[in-house]
């Protein structure tokens, strides 16, 4: 999944006069793991000719036989079978004019099926590794997380099979997705496509100062990451009062259950909805009751599922205290700044993060987030931040 410029069907309907708009996230990129087997394939199989997907899979190897969906066709699931992976094999299957698809379970035996789809990885569905070796592939065991196999083709039994194999449930949805681009009308040519990520986040933030989208759009722009295989949206828009200049108040009903219906959204698509408070404007950071104020809000986002949290100090004036406590209690300078953000982040971290093992790991946005030289204010960040927590940066 070599992601590069954005193509234009993938570009997001919004509008920025801010320098956060769509911001890739790029300090938080970290190349995949990749086995010797997995590179090595990857560079030998090449396609006969371009694939209609995209991002474009690391290997693409095609089979002389070509399989025809039938209308009936048999769909193997297994107990673990990713729920978003299946409802797309399923809505992809409806399109393509099946009007029958018998759902049965990796334990059940296979008889008289035209085609049967195999939805699911080792991990999900014991019955895939048994139709990859009809088929005389490799599975994805060996594979980097989010990698997967589609393979389309006529088995040694003289049976059609498609089968998705992810090396976890995220992955079996993106092979769900590379067969949606591939499926066009009834007949389908063999193939065995192999691809995992090369960056680990891939995404945008939503950070955005003037008109922001509207719910429906960010819906909509969470149904195409998933179909691109994007992986990770960034929740900021300086609109949002409740997470900026009133950010210690807490979300009315009808608030929090927009928010939460994004957070579902999300996690259909297989994205990472991640959550950003910027106290910045007013927080005093040597009173106890802001972190607490900080970690009540996020208490609030964990119940509609966020597991992604950013404490944002970006766009502020970092030399100006709110109160006098905060001068008297760590000085004056960037330096200063830096140890009073350090704090704050520090105390979110061990009150809210740490003691919550389902929690992604918190994100800070420093008050100076570029450039790659040292300066007084990085020097602090790198001595008192809790190495824990990530850092959002861009080299510009």
């Amino acid at each position: 999944m070599a992601i590069g410029s954005t193509p234009t069907a993938l570009r997001p309907s919004w509008r920025s006069r801010g320098a956060h708009a769509v911001a890739l996230m790029l300090s938080l990129l970290a190349p995949a793991d990749v086995t010797a087997a997995d590179a090595g394939e990857a560079s030998a199989a090449e396609a006969n000719g371009p694939l209609p997907v995209y991002p474009k899979p690391r290997s693409a190897k095609s089979r002389p036989e070509e399989v025809r969906i039938p209308p009936a066709v048999t769909l193997v699931k297994g107990p673990s079978t990713d729920a978003s992976a299946l409802a797309v094999v399923r809505e992809v299957l409806r399109d393509a004019g099946v009007r029958t698809i018998h759902q049965v379970d990796d334990q059940s035996p296979v008889r008289g099926a035209r085609l049967t789809v195999h939805v699911g990885g080792h991990k999900e569905n014991v019955a895939t590794a048994g139709a990859l070796r009809a088929l005389g592939v490799q599975g994805a065991e060996t594979m980097a997380a989010e990698g997967y196999v589609l393979a389309v083709g006529e088995g040694r039994d003289g049976r059609d099979r498609i089968v998705l194999s992810g090396a976890d449930g995220a992955g079996t949805y993106y092979a769900a997705q590379t067969l949606r681009q591939l499926v066009h009308g009834l007949r389908l040519q063999g193939v065995v496509i192999r691809d995992w990520p090369s960056l680990r986040w891939r995404g945008a933030m939503d950070g955005f100062y003037g008109p922001s989208p509207s719910h429906q759009q960010r819906l909509a722009d969470l149904d195409r990451f998933g179909r691109h295989k994007l992986n990770s949206y960034v929740y900021a828009p300086k609109d949002d009062p409740y997470r900026r200049t009133e950010w210690r108040k807490p979300y009315p009903a009808h608030e929090l259950a927009r928010i939460g219906e994004l957070v579902r959204r999300a996690r259909e698509n297989h994205v990472s909805f991640g959550y950003v408070l910027s106290p910045g404007l007013s927080v005093r950071y040597s009173q106890p009751s802001e972190a607490a104020a900080l970690t009540a809000k996020f208490e609030s986002l964990w119940e509609l599922g966020v597991r992604s949290f950013v404490v944002a100090f970006d766009d502020i004036d970092d030399q100006r205290w709110n109160c006098a406590e905060d001068r008297a209690a760590f000085g004056t300078g960037p330096a200063a700044a830096a140890g009073a953000q350090a704090h704050l982040a520090n105390a979110v971290q061990k009150a809210f993060i740490a003691v919550r093992p389902e929690a992604e790991p918190l994100q800070m946005m420093p008050s100076q987030y570029w450039g790659t030289s040292r300066t007084d204010y990085t020097r602090r960040i790198a001595q008192d931040l809790d190495p824990g927590i990530v850092v959002q940066w861009t080299a510009r």
